[in-house]
């Protein structure tokens, strides 16, 4: 008998997820990771997946497009561009969906940051939402900080990184992981350790759910490819 192939726990997360209206709003950066939870959880819940994207992003983590961005929406459906982006693999991670859009950043300026911003919250109302759930943010969501602080008890916020890394230690994203962190109802982590960091971090009682990442199986697809001689980083 063939088993079902994702056969998951019920966590706290997914608990409050279930029977709910959610817009689960990721990075390519996140993506390998995030298609696992959109999986196991979009059976729960009426999901809704919004994955930014950049044209520096096109060649990042799992995905390998070649499109020119200045020739799409701000919203761009997957079901418009999933074959002429070679995106067919991810199918079955959005089964169960109710809707999946790239959230187009074509240009790095504020005008186009609120332009897509426009969009989205006209999406948020069209389609309804109990819940936020924001896998990290970027400064690119910076005029969403507003409709966030008015909804702040429907937003959950996946802290991937408690503590900043040297890299990320710069003003703007400094300040705007201080407005979020402000602005969110309950906190996700990956561990008991990074609980406990986000605890010494946050420096007050605040809600923080521990899920465990899944499997990445979206790499099977890459399993029969080339394997390239390592390198030294």
């Amino acid at each position: 008998m063939r088993l079902p192939f994702i056969l998951v726990r019920e966590t706290d997360i997914l608990k409050i997820m279930r029977s709910k209206s959610v817009i689960f709003f990721t990075q390519v950066y996140f993506l390998d990771a995030a298609l696992e939870h959109i999986r196991s959880s979009s059976n729960l819940c009426k999901m809704h997946v919004l994955i930014e994207l950049t044209p520096e992003l096109l060649n990042t983590n799992v995905l390998n497009i070649s499109a020119d961005l200045n020739k799409y929406p701000p919203l761009i459906s997957f079901e418009s561009v999933k074959d002429d982006w070679g995106l067919l693999a991810f199918g079955k991670y959005f089964e169960a969906c109710e809707s999946i859009h790239f959230v187009n950043h074509r240009k790095n300026n504020l005008f186009v940051s609120l332009s897509v911003t426009i969009k989205l919250l006209r999406l948020f109302r069209r389609v309804g939402f109990d819940l936020i759930h924001m896998d990290y943010f970027s400064l690119r969501q910076f005029f969403l900080v507003p409709f966030l602080a008015v909804y702040s008890n429907k937003v959950i916020l996946n802290v991937h990184d408690p503590r900043m890394h040297l890299g990320e230690k710069y003003f703007s994203l400094a300040l705007l992981r201080k407005i979020f962190f402000r602005f969110t109802g309950t906190f996700v982590v990956f561990s008991q350790f990074s609980k406990r960091q986000l605890e010494e971090v946050l420096g007050q009682d605040r809600r923080i759910l521990v899920q465990k990442l899944l499997r990445y199986s979206i790499y099977r697809e890459y399993s029969e490819q080339k394997v390239v001689e390592p390198i030294n980083i």
